[in-house]
């Protein structure tokens, strides 16, 4: 019973589904027109649709050298210039500290830098009259 049952239904389901699809296949286009792509999506589709510009009756040698043009052209597309990332900008720009701590830490610096050249500048000073001397002994 359960059998026929299923027949049944299998049978009347496949007959709308014929006169449904049979119906829909004949309805009317839609008359509005569907508004233009804005992208270059439809010149790709002509670009390849021409025989000449397949890549089916290309050697291999031919693709590499289209596809590294095109791998060009976008390396330069996304070249950035280095020296206008914002990283490469901080790099070069020390920020302020205006801490007490800081400036004494400074002022000892510059204060040992001192000292040191200082020194040598003196020692130098100290030599030169003896330096002297022997230069007027030896030119006599």
């Amino acid at each position: 019973m359960g059998r026929v049952v299923s027949y049944l239904l299998w049978a009347v389901i496949s007959q709308l589904l014929r006169t449904s699809c049979s119906q829909s296949s004949t309805a009317a286009q839609p008359e509005e027109e569907m508004c233009p792509c804005d992208c270059d999506y439809m010149d790709r589709i002509d670009h390849f649709k021409n025989a000449s510009n397949s890549y089916v009756n290309k050697t291999q040698e031919e693709l590499v050298q289209i596809l590294q043009k095109k791998l060009d052209e976008v390396k330069e597309q996304l070249k950035v210039q280095m020296t206008d990332i914002p990283v490469v900008k901080a790099r070069k720009v020390s920020a302020t500290d205006a801490r007490p701590s800081a400036k004494n830490v400074g002022l000892i610096g510059v204060g040992f830098l001192v000292f040191v050249f200082g020194g040598i500048l003196v020692l130098d000073l100290l030599s030169l009259p003896g330096f002297l001397r022997r230069v007027k002994a030896n030119l006599c």
